[in-house]
């Protein structure tokens, strides 16, 4: 599922999709992506999650977004200015995402496993991502809030902020027009919502 997904990546971007492990010593994994075209731009995303997979996947996803953003001009790409105490050509690396570092990379495969979390339910994918939690020392509380075509767990950690945990859905808050609509002071047949 996970090829599938980077494969719709580069296809949208129409550009290859490069990724960086660039995981601290905390362990969680951190992801940057790069989306790099025939005419020599590049768009980069970044990602962390507990998940690998995931991890990977957000940091394509927001290149991607930086990628549609440009194209459709709501997103100017920023320029690296030259800077008077760089080296010559250091501006042109750093636009051009060349970092400099000579054998602190190597090339490997994504493993299969990586992506196996994805296919879980959203049960399995609360429990792995709890699991993962403990192994690194911290320890959470976590119940079901609703569950259906959105499943939204509430997560308590004494070490960690509270936060809300969507494994399955698209969470949407209605704004105001959907607000009052739902409130019944407008209804659909006396004013127009859009």
């Amino acid at each position: 599922m996970l090829g599938e997904d980077l494969n719709r990546i580069e296809t949208a971007a129409g550009r290859r999709l490069d990724a960086w492990d660039i995981t601290t010593d905390l362990q969680v994994p951190v992801l940057l992506a790069r989306l790099k075209g025939q005419d020599g731009r590049a768009f980069y995303g970044s990602g962390a999650s507990l998940s690998f997979a995931y991890a990977l996947l957000r940091a394509g996803t927001e290149a991607l977004q930086f990628v549609h953003g440009v194209r459709s001009g709501r997103v100017v790409a920023p320029a690296v200015e030259r800077e008077r105490h760089l080296l010559p050509m250091s501006a042109s690396q750093l636009l051009n995402g060349q970092f400099g570092f000579r054998g602190g990379e190597e090339v490997g495969p994504w493993g299969a496993d990586a992506s196996r979390h994805l296919d879980l339910s959203s049960a399995e994918q609360v429990d792995e991502i709890v699991s993962m939690l403990i192994v690194r020392g911290i320890h959470v509380y976590h119940c079901p809030l609703l569950s259906g075509a959105v499943h939204v767990e509430h997560v308590i950690s004494p070490q960690l902020e509270r936060f809300f945990l969507v494994s399955y859905g698209v969470p949407v808050a209605p704004g105001s027009r959907g607000k009052a609509f739902l409130s019944g002071r407008n209804s659909p047949d006396s004013s127009p919502l859009c």
